[in-house]
């Protein structure tokens, strides 16, 4: 696939977990990714280095302006709309993060630049590691989708390059869920 060619993805957090995943997904449809970290150079350095062994073209960066037509996908999650007091914290960042979807989607579309945010439930990544390693962990999430399974980065990573796309230029301001009908 090459929807993407021509095109530069920068993907937070992309060193680990959902964010390597769409890193990779992105550079496998064409577009050169710049690979964003918080702090651990080492692990974005090692995801430049998959996507590039694969025939992909990335790089490691933090990055100040987008350009006129730019996509935001923002990492939001499916707490936002499942009460888990366990997880208020982050319940919470990730809802203000839904209000910044709405918000940069409003004061940029001027610029022709869409802002939206997917909200995974249960992922294989390092965040759930102790649920999933667990086989009663593995039950629960498994059970909570409609599909019965717990998602991959893939999953994810297939939404975000949808986004990415000129394919997504009429949709701005959206919360997609992606928790395999979790909860519904």
């Amino acid at each position: 696939m090459s929807r993407l060619n021509g095109k530069i993805a920068l993907v937070t957090g992309a060193s680990r977990g959902i964010g390597r995943g769409i890193a990779s997904r992105l550079a496998r449809e064409g577009a050169v990714v710049a690979v964003h970290y918080g702090n651990n150079h080492q692990a974005a350095e090692e995801t430049v280095r998959e996507i590039q062994q694969n025939g992909g073209s990335a790089f490691a960066i933090a990055l100040p302006r987008l350009n006129d037509g730019s996509r935001i996908i923002n990492m939001s999650s499916s707490v936002t709309r499942i009460a888990l007091p366990n997880l208020l914290g982050y319940s919470v960042s990730k809802g203000a993060l839904n209000t910044l979807t709405y918000v940069l989607a409003q004061q940029l579309g001027s610029r022709n630049i869409t802002v939206n945010a997917i909200l995974p439930g249960i992922i294989d990544t390092d965040m759930n590691t102790g649920t999933l390693q667990d086989p009663d962990g593995r039950k629960f999430a498994a059970g909570l989708s409609t599909f019965n399974r717990w998602g991959q980065p893939e999953d994810v990573a297939d939404i975000a390059s949808f986004l990415a796309s000129s394919d997504s230029r009429w949709v701005t301001g959206q919360l997609i869920d992606a928790s395999g009908g979790s909860h519904l």
